[in-house]
């Protein structure tokens, strides 16, 4: 890796984000450098995060367009633990507030039919909350993952409520997937739910299985839950 000096560091005159990360990987792409190219751009965007929101989504864009988010994982887990990079989490943070503005609009004239069928999609998830759960919604736009843990009782409503929007947003595509970990011992549970013509139904286990894109898990027990609601 190479040697910088405090001047090679700053930002140029006029210099994106972008611009400045391409520089200093353009010829040393391996993960420990990208890493630390990382680092010294968290110090950029620190309290600037509306001034310069078109450049962080711009180099955001980018990382993850080119691989770079995956490739260097191992590395940024090494350098940052679970926290993840400054710069990269505000890119995501900024990336969740346009997804949840569009689904939004998206969701505004949803028929009392499809407002039903994500309501009591939401009230069956939440009746599950008993133990910790992650819930993996799958659609053509690719999965969104939800965590809720059972000593979360008192934000029920306001994470009910968010909940709610992505699965009126799934129930309005038509057709989408969840599935559904829960915490347990000595095994988790683990079921699967569909959304085919705008209306949820559980699926049976040997359905799930058939389905399920990671194979067979010997770690999980499979199970089915019942509709309730018609």
């Amino acid at each position: 890796m190479q040697r910088r000096t405090k001047k090679d560091l700053e930002l140029l005159a006029g210099e994106t984000l972008l611009d400045y990360f391409i520089r200093h990987t353009l010829t040393e792409k391996d993960e420990k450098n990208v890493v630390q190219v990382l680092a010294h751009m968290n110090a950029f965007v620190f309290g600037q995060t509306e001034r310069k929101r078109k450049e962080i989504e711009d180099f955001g864009d980018y990382f993850l367009s080119n691989g770079l988010e995956e490739s260097s994982r191992d590395e940024r887990i090494k350098y940052f633990g679970e926290e993840d990079a400054y710069i990269l989490n505000i890119y995501y943070k900024l990336f969740e507030e346009e997804e949840r503005k569009r689904i939004l609009e998206e969701i505004e004239d949803i028929s009392l039919e499809q407002r039903y069928e994500a309501m009591t999609l939401t009230d069956t998830i939440f009746s599950q909350i008993k133990e910790d759960i992650t819930v993996t919604l799958s659609t053509l736009g690719g999965p969104v993952i939800f965590n809720y843990y059972k000593n979360d009782a008192k934000n029920t409503e306001m994470l009910k409520n968010e909940f709610f929007i992505y699965m009126a947003y799934a129930i309005k595509l038509g057709k989408a997937g969840l599935v559904v970990r829960i915490k347990k011992k000595p095994k988790d549970l683990l079921f699967g739910i569909k959304i085919e013509d705008e209306k949820w139904e559980p699926l049976r286990v040997y359905e799930f299985l058939e389905d399920y894109e990671d194979g067979l898990d010997l770690s999980v027990m499979y199970t089915e839950i019942s509709r309730k609601y018609e």
